[in-house]
């Protein structure tokens, strides 16, 4: 997409194109790392809505998964609506103002971006690491609280257990950024852990990170899929 010449695509330029009700829709959208605000460009009848409208509403819509601010960052999104009677709205009319574009553009995003997503998980997966990157730590918290336990014994100087779910930056937890305002309680248990320090309070066993690791990455990832409002 040439809006997104100056960063770098994260997928390749979905595009989707219908008609409903006599209305014609197209639309192309892309995900760009490098960005932290979201692009929406708006045309009706070949005429560029810079006040924004209804058919950008129904784009941004809460079900359609695009309204979270921060899952929003890095997108870039064109959409052309043509139909009869178009109404403009504001002092330059530049704002499309017809109430039954939002409810169609609304319906035709959710079936196809949905329909794209569950064919492409890549892209998803593509998408949500990015949005990880921009969600704001939890309000009026400073710091992450973990607390960590090892065979029901409460390991206060951490461990790999702990390296597991943060020090890794594949699991998408390794800002400390991100995880500011966050708590994260771990119990894992196994054959013969290993207690190192002079109080043996933290846990040894470098097999337990790579464990703790793929199955964080793998639950947040699906988590996130089905929760997209998390991270708006």
């Amino acid at each position: 997409m040439h809006a997104c010449r100056n960063v770098k695509p994260l997928h390749e330029v979905v595009a989707f194109e219908k008609e409903v009700d006599g209305i014609t829709i197209d639309l192309a959208l892309q995900w760009c790392s490098g960005a932290c605000i979201d692009m929406m460009l708006g045309y009706a009848n070949n005429i560029r809505t810079v006040d924004g409208g209804t058919h950008i509403d129904g784009v941004k819509d809460k079900d359609t998964r695009l309204s979270g601010k921060y899952l929003r960052e890095g997108l870039i999104c064109v959409i052309s609506v043509k139909f009869p009677n178009p109404k403009f709205e504001g002092q330059t009319k530049t704002r499309l103002g017809n109430p039954e574009v939002q409810k169609v553009v609304f319906q035709f995003v959710k079936e196809y971006l949905t329909k794209f997503l569950k064919f492409h998980p890549d892209v998803l997966d593509s998408i949500l690491s990015k949005c990880l990157q921009g969600v704001p730590s939890c309000s009026g918290a400073c710091i992450d609280t973990m607390v960590g336990y090892a065979n029901s014994i409460r390991t206060v100087d951490g461990g790999t257990h702990i390296d597991g779910v943060k020090a890794d930056k594949d699991t998408r937890l390794s800002g400390k950024h991100l995880r500011e305002g966050w708590t994260c309680v771990i119990s894992v248990k196994v054959p013969n852990p290993e207690f190192e320090g002079q109080t043996k309070t933290r846990l040894g066993n470098p097999e337990v990170q790579k464990v703790v690791f793929l199955s964080v990455k793998e639950y947040l990832i699906e988590f996130l899929k089905f929760h997209p409002d998390v991270l708006g």
